[in-house]
């Protein structure tokens, strides 16, 4: 891959945002299937998770799905992406906001951070290699998340992550 063509970056672009779009569906087989060839890593606390399984089973595990809409009541937006190509692939950087609907609280933001990205391809199919997931804020993510613990270190306000933009 010697350049980029137009159709190389709307497949990338499309791969970011549907990564969104299946998160906010709760359909986690889908999301999974997005890294059959690769790997999701959360930071800080640099879980990795390799492969559509794993990374299937971690969001099923780890999302909260409300029962009268079948999904988690987000919306996932992402925005800043900015894509470069490399030898072999392309490379991407984005932000990303998080919000949900709660019916005491209405809508929150929930999740700011970024997405730094890698991309491959085989023939004519596009798929992620990498994406690293840099949370710099996370709120009440009660009615979203179970209660894990990724190791984040959390402000006196428990709101603010001390972070790094290290790749």
């Amino acid at each position: 891959m010697s350049h980029t063509s137009t159709l190389d970056l709307s497949r990338v672009h499309n791969l970011i945002h549907l990564y969104a779009e299946l998160v906010d569906e709760g359909d986690f087989d889908a999301l999974g299937n997005l890294f059959s060839r690769g790997s999701l890593t959360f930071s800080p606390g640099d879980l990795v998770l390799r492969g559509g399984s794993e990374v299937s089973d971690f969001y099923k595990k780890t999302v909260i799905i409300d029962a009268d809409t079948a999904s988690p009541r987000t919306v996932h937006r992402v925005y800043n992406t900015i894509v470069t190509s490399s030898g072999d692939g392309w490379h991407a950087r984005s932000r990303y906001d998080v919000s949900q609907f709660d019916a005491e609280q209405g809508v929150s933001v929930i999740a700011l951070g970024r997405y730094f990205d890698t991309f491959k391809a085989v023939g004519d199919e596009c798929f992620f290699h990498t994406r690293k997931v840099l949370s710099e804020y996370l709120g009440d993510t009660q009615n979203h998340l179970t209660d894990l613990d990724f190791n984040y270190q959390k402000s006196p306000n428990s709101t603010l992550l001390k972070s790094h933009y290290s790749q």
